[in-house]
């Protein structure tokens, strides 16, 4: 499922319109409870696969050794994701991966297929092992195994990057690394992030290496950089706490677990210490590089959450958005060094805050599980909302409706969905699992397993991708609560502000009551006579053929979509007036005109307002 949270906070409208297998979602989740819900269909299990005739997408669409639809997601909607093949010459070829949108997918790599710039080598695992990052400039970034002559356990994995008919190899297991020397090579790769800095690719990625002055203390790395030129970042071994007072007792790096970067080029990673001073309740930490900088110290095992409960990092993935503000989850122990269940929490700087814990109540009644490992990051875009996967546990929950998708939006959680949910547009059907996914811009993926009839005796699951958007109703809520709310407040605090200044002062207030009214009726004729009735018309069109059509320059060019598009000039034009009158009246308050003055006196220039 792909949702957008970030340009659509005030509201989400559409359709629903699905395939059997493979969709999209599009939508706000402001108020996640009120939102209506727009679905456009990526791909179908049974299907076609895009650009391979005669050949389907199969049914499961699940590659072997995932649990979920493979798929990684950019800024501008679109969509990398790997799906089992079949059909009649489909044989030890039947994975394969696309990048696109809905309706235009492209075909990435095939298994099979020759892996360019490895010489007599094939693509053994574009599939199951599809670990992907897909950035702004619809660049793909991924790690596969490869097969054929020569190859062998030393040298049969490799990162490619590029795009569909442009892909080259980055770095091989068996070969030099950036900056290697006395024959030192990669060993393996893993938890690769690609994103974009001033349209130029920027790549990170975990990896071991070995060989020459390599040794067990610093046989692992990160690596970031462009593509193909990437250099250390951090390396184990390297200090990590330095104790000033005694350096015998600084923490160094002993292990990478896990790395996540922005387009900002800021990087922040988890890792094991070790040291004199380092033991089991201080172990692990999480580091912050800003611009390639040298990492700093986030947070440590050990640090205190509350007064009575103690953060355990727990290995898992944390993100970072392009404030760099930072999500990560971890386990809190009590003082008695009891586990109390897991957590998730947000950082910035210094400043670390606890967002949901296990036990808390989550929308829909239930509480958050207080299993091990039950918080999942999925996402976090650049206004700080939080995408994330939790197990469920309470009154009436079940195997069948104990897992659900959240986003942490605004201090708030909102659910967007649940197992045991209805599927929209499939009477009957419901959802047997969901995860997903979500981009710097808000726009969120997710793979949601089915269960229902027509999935054989009811207890079959197929795998669907969901993809979520927004139409033009959205500007509605956006114009009206920005400057209805907002900047009405804002006007008013400028207004009490210059009273003060001019407190002795009676004001001729003609021109701003002419500015109230004026603002007020403008906003609202520009929302009914134009912003409303568009979005109202792309909603229907939505529902009839698709968001496709209804976000076409066909459907938008059409002579009623024109007339509507115009007659927001009407709206225009009298708020125009009203914000002129407005600038009128606080220009006159220095000039004059807009303050009474009593009969036989005379008002001295540029004195308007009290000294």
């Amino acid at each position: 499922m792909v949702l957008d949270i970030s340009k659509a906070r005030h509201g989400c409208h559409g359709r629903a319109v699905f395939g059997a297998c493979i969709a999209a979602l599009l939508f706000g989740i402001a108020d996640p409870a009120r939102g209506q819900v727009t679905f456009d269909t990526v791909a179908i299990g049974g299907g076609p696969a895009p650009g391979l005739p005669g050949v389907f997408i199969a049914d499961p669409i699940v590659p072997p050794g995932s649990l979920f639809v493979d798929m990684a997601l950019n800024a501008r909607g679109e969509v990398a994701c790997a799906f089992v093949l079949e059909g009649p010459d489909v044989a030890d070829n039947n994975l394969a991966a696309w990048v696109g949108r809905p309706g235009d997918l492209k075909l990435l790599a095939r298994k099979g297929e020759p892996a360019p710039g490895a010489p007599n080598t094939i693509f053994l695992s574009v599939g199951g092992t599809f670990d992907a990052s897909f950035n702004d400039l619809g660049q793909v970034a991924f790690i596969t195994f490869l097969g054929g002559v020569g190859t062998d356990f030393s040298n049969n994995v490799g990162i490619w990057f590029g795009t569909p008919g442009d892909l080259r190899l980055v770095a091989r297991k068996g070969s030099a690394f950036p900056g290697s020397v006395d024959g030192a090579l990669f060993s393996e790769f893993g938890d690769i992030r690609l994103t974009a800095a001033a349209d130029q690719p920027i790549l990170t990625y975990h990896a071991a290496i070995s060989g020459g002055m390599v040794t067990r203390d610093n046989d692992t790395a990160i690596f970031a950089g462009a593509p193909g030129v990437q250099q250390f970042l951090v390396r184990e071994n390297d200090l990590a706490v330095p104790n000033n007072s005694n350096p015998l007792f600084s923490a160094r790096h002993a292990q990478f677990s896990s790395a996540s970067l922005n387009r900002h080029r800021s990087i922040v990673f988890q890792s094991r210490l070790r040291g004199l001073d380092v033991g089991f309740n201080n172990s692990e930490a999480l580091f912050f590089s800003n611009a390639g900088g040298s990492p700093t110290l986030i947070v440590r095992t050990g640090t205190q959450a509350q007064p009575d409960r103690f953060i355990a990092l727990i290995g898992l993935s944390p993100l970072i958005n392009q404030e760099n503000e930072i999500a990560f989850t971890a386990t809190l122990f009590d003082n008695a060094n009891q586990n109390v269940g897991d957590s998730l929490f947000t950082a910035i700087g210094s400043g670390i805050r606890l967002r949901a814990k296990a036990g808390d109540i989550a929308p829909g009644g239930a509480s958050f599980s207080s299993d091990a490992a039950n918080f999942l990051l999925l996402g976090l875009n650049a206004l700080g909302d939080v995408l994330f996967s939790a197990f469920l546990q309470g009154a009436g929950t079940t195997e069948f409706n104990n897992h659900g998708l959240f986003v942490l939006q605004d201090g708030g959680i909102h659910l967007l969905a649940r197992t045991g949910d209805p599927a929209p547009g499939m009477p009957g059907v419901t959802f047997g699992s969901v995860n997903g996914g979500l981009n710097r811009n808000g726009l969120v993926a997710f793979a949601a397993s089915l269960r229902g009839p027509g999935f054989d005796d009811d207890l079959q699951t197929t795998e669907s991708l969901w993809l979520i958007e927004r139409d033009g109703t959205t500007p509605v809520h956006g114009h009206t609560a920005l400057f209805g709310v907002y900047g009405m407040l804002g006007i008013g605090l400028m207004l009490f502000c210059l009273k003060g200044l001019a407190t002795h002062k009676e004001w001729r207030t003609g021109a701003l009551a002419y500015a109230f009214w004026s603002i007020n009726i403008g906003l609202a004729l520009m929302v009914c006579l134009s912003l409303l009735p568009v979005g109202v018309m792309q909603a229907l069109a939505s529902m009839k053929h698709g968001m496709w059509y209804a976000r076409s320059a066909e459907f938008m060019q059409t002579p009623i979509m024109e007339t509507l598009r115009w007659l927001r000039v009407v709206g225009d034009t009298v708020f125009a007036t009203g914000i002129m009158a407005l600038g009128w009246f606080v220009l006159g308050l220095k000039t004059g005109w807009s303050i009474k003055i009593e009969p036989g006196l005379e008002m001295p220039a540029g004195v308007a307002l009290d000294k």
